[in-house]
């Protein structure tokens, strides 16, 4: 079993047969919250009422490129009246702090154990990274409703085939791409990508379908071994 579609490639490659089940998240805790609620939860994490946020999430190891997430961010015109909030930590924590240069607009939390709070409190999302399987965090991202800024991978452009309104994507460790790939984003309607972001989780990418595929795989590879060696008394 693959996590992606994208993923199959390399499994053909190395002449096996795999079967893609997409990740999904689980959306009881991974959920958009109303305006109101929404400046809220801001005031509880200290964060602005009136800033558009954007995010990143997960480690800041070299494969998730957090130098580009932090160049692209300042290079681009959204941070003039915009923050970047990086929720995580990791090995390149201190250079990617010397990177924000101590700017008011870069705040890193360190680990927290409450992300989904993060990301309902924010409108963007943004994933530098350089590989992927099909990624959880980009998921979490689209089932709270943000519009999502993604490096031009294989993976994220599989996730975008579903509603290509949903986001952008950008060329991948170029900072000045990203910049513009934000601006153009910040452009459009943030509540109709919402919905968007939403629907696609719900029709997807969440828990219960990932669940049930798997659920459905067990059974298929069951009735195959009984078909071959049937057993009245199988038990498990």
């Amino acid at each position: 079993v693959v996590v992606s579609k994208s993923l199959l490639k390399y499994e053909e490659n190395l002449g096996l047969a795999a079967t893609p089940i997409l990740n999904g998240v689980d959306r009881e805790q991974f959920f958009p919250l109303s305006m109101e609620k929404k400046k809220e939860l801001r005031k509880k994490l200290g964060l602005s009422l009136d800033r558009r946020i954007c995010v990143f999430t997960g480690g800041l190891v070299k494969c998730k490129n957090p130098a580009t997430l932090i160049k692209g961010f300042l290079d681009s015109r959204l941070s003039d009246n915009g923050i970047l909030l990086i929720v995580g930590d990791g090995p390149l924590k201190k250079e990617c702090q010397a990177l924000a240069l101590n700017s008011c607009r870069v705040k890193f939390t360190g680990r927290v154990d409450n992300v989904e709070k993060y990301l309902q409190a924010s409108d963007i999302y943004i994933s530098t990274s350089f590989t992927e399987g099909l990624p959880n965090s980009v998921v979490e991202a689209m089932a709270c409703g943000l519009g999502v800024c993604l490096s031009d991978i294989d993976v994220h452009r599989e996730l975008l085939e579903f509603d290509q309104e949903m986001g952008v994507v950008f060329k991948r460790g170029d900072y000045v791409a990203l910049a513009k790939a934000l601006d153009l984003l910040n452009t459009k309607n943030l509540s109709v990508i919402s919905n968007r972001s939403v629907k696609v989780v719900k029709d997807h990418l969440n828990a219960e379908l990932m669940s049930h595929s798997y659920q459905k795989l067990y059974d298929n590879i069951l009735t195959g071994i009984s078909q071959v060696n049937p057993c009245k008394n199988l038990k498990f």
